[in-house]
């Protein structure tokens, strides 16, 4: 990885991974849907700003239905199933499946790629198994005994997880001459636009008490988190496997902790600091496998 990309990677891992704290103070005081409306709406509106700017013009045809089916499944039905999660299973729960991102990316690649008949079916060995141990080391470190759900939630939380791999080997299939900043625009539109429809339907009643923290968590979801971030990662996935780019789901949780240690004092386990060194080997190892360079395996010989 050069050093453009890396340097990529690292900002759109700090930027998403910083977002914890502006979840957590939106999640006491402002219905989940509204606030998704809101911040969605906030980043649209600053990537049009940029679009506008740059004077790039609108996709359309194949590229435009992509971007549509995209909002839902990158967006939209992620977003639901861990708001109906969130009622019945802690915060760590989701953080730990999210974490297997990576595998679910690297199975559904091969399987995506058998189907076309391109490499039949095979993957790099180390990928598979970096993603394994990645896994684990997140699971080292935020597992406890509350962490594990009920059925309905798990596999909520596992089907947002299905969608968001499946939405992000796609996207770098059909995304390759669209510009980065132009899906996401198209993105945060359309999804601000359903936010906005589901929360009229079923927040309509609910009332917010406006206040600088909500203020202040919705502009960084929405500009820094979104309208900065959703372009870092679809040029991400331009330039990188989308198994090495799903492997910022295991750095926002590092982030989170180490912010939580420096700004409040919180204390690190020795569990949390070795689950920490196995996520960041399993990371380099990722972020290095190429199909060329490795023993190939098949989907259905791994299975």
């Amino acid at each position: 990885m050069n050093s453009k990309r890396a340097t990529a990677f690292l900002l759109l891992s700090l930027l998403w991974g910083s977002s914890w704290l502006a979840v957590g103070t939106l999640a006491g005081q402002m219905p989940p849907f509204a606030a998704a409306a809101v911040r969605c709406g906030i980043a649209a509106a600053v990537l049009l700003a940029v679009v506008c700017i740059k004077g790039w013009k609108a996709p359309r045809g194949r590229a435009l239905r992509s971007l549509l089916l995209l909002s839902l499944t990158l967006v939209v039905l992620p977003t639901v199933l861990l708001v109906w999660s969130a009622r019945r299973a802690p915060e760590e729960t989701s953080t730990i499946l999210y974490g297997a991102l990576p595998l679910v990316v690297v199975l559904l690649s091969s399987v995506w790629n058998d189907k076309r008949g391109e490499s039949a079916g095979a993957l790099p060995q180390a990928a598979l198994y970096a993603s394994l141990t990645g896994l684990g080391g997140l699971m080292l470190a935020l597992w406890d005994a509350r962490s594990f759900p009920d059925l309905p939630s798990g596999a909520a939380i596992l089907l947002a997880v299905i969608l968001t791999a499946a939405s992000s080997i796609f996207a770098k299939e059909e995304l390759k001459e669209v510009s980065p900043w132009m899906s996401s625009l198209v993105l945060f539109g359309v999804s601000a636009l359903v936010f906005g429809l589901m929360s009229g339907a079923s927040e309509h009643d609910a009332v917010v008490s406006w206040n600088g923290s909500i203020l202040g968590s919705l502009l960084y979801l929405g500009v820094f988190a979104g309208a900065a971030g959703f372009p870092l990662y679809f040029w991400l996935l331009k330039e990188l496997e989308a198994r090495q780019v799903a492997a910022i789901e295991w750095i926002g949780p590092f982030v989170a902790l180490m912010e939580g240690a420096v700004l409040w004092r919180q204390g690190l386990s020795w569990t949390m600091l070795a689950g920490l060194g196995i996520a960041l080997a399993s990371l380099k190892v990722l972020l290095r496998s190429r199909l060329e360079d490795d023993a190939i395996l098949g989907i259905r010989g791994t299975l």
